[in-house]
């Protein structure tokens, strides 16, 4: 649990980090994400609507995630899986949405590595979830390898944002 709580503060201050990002890159003429003439006049890149996604899911999936550490604290187990599902959910959704946008060149590698992480914290969600399972079935040491699994997932997670973050400074 020790590493899900790191992940969910890095988790948490990547969302601040992100947030002024956003603000001071609408403020000033950040070469990253002002529009060049080719895109322009070859149709429109939607980085302001990736960024605002990025945000958006951010904070959703953070919130989602402090559920599932407050309901293991508490060996909450319904609570855990309705947790873990959402974080399922909301990834895989925000994944979807992200892959449709147009972003430009510069922000590209921002995208690959922030989907990637909502895939891994697909897969913790998944893996939470099945542990919340095990534990409902106090079968506790299968409940303890799938939580391992989600926290190994969310290191992953973390590994991608701190590429989205090196990407977007």
């Amino acid at each position: 649990m020790k590493c899900f709580k790191l992940f969910l503060v890095l988790f948490i201050g990547m969302v601040i980090v992100l947030s002024a990002g956003c603000t001071a890159s609408s403020d000033s003429e950040s070469p990253e994400l002002t529009p060049t003439p080719e895109s322009t006049t070859s149709g429109s890149y939607q980085d302001q609507e990736f960024l605002s996604l990025l945000t958006e899911s951010s904070d959703e999936i953070t919130k989602l995630l402090d559920n599932v550490t407050k309901s293991t604290d508490n060996s909450d187990t319904d609570g855990l899986m309705i947790y873990s599902a959402g974080i399922m959910l909301i990834s895989d959704n925000y994944k979807a949405e992200l892959e449709a946008l147009t972003v430009s060149p510069e922000l590209e590698p921002s995208k690959n590595n922030y989907i990637k992480a909502l895939e891994e914290c697909s897969d913790a969600g998944y893996n939470y979830g099945t542990g919340a399972e095990y534990m409902g079935k106090e079968d506790y040491d299968t409940a303890e390898e799938y939580i391992n699994k989600g926290n190994v997932n969310a290191e992953s997670a973390i590994e991608y944002i701190n590429n989205v973050s090196e990407s977007l400074s």
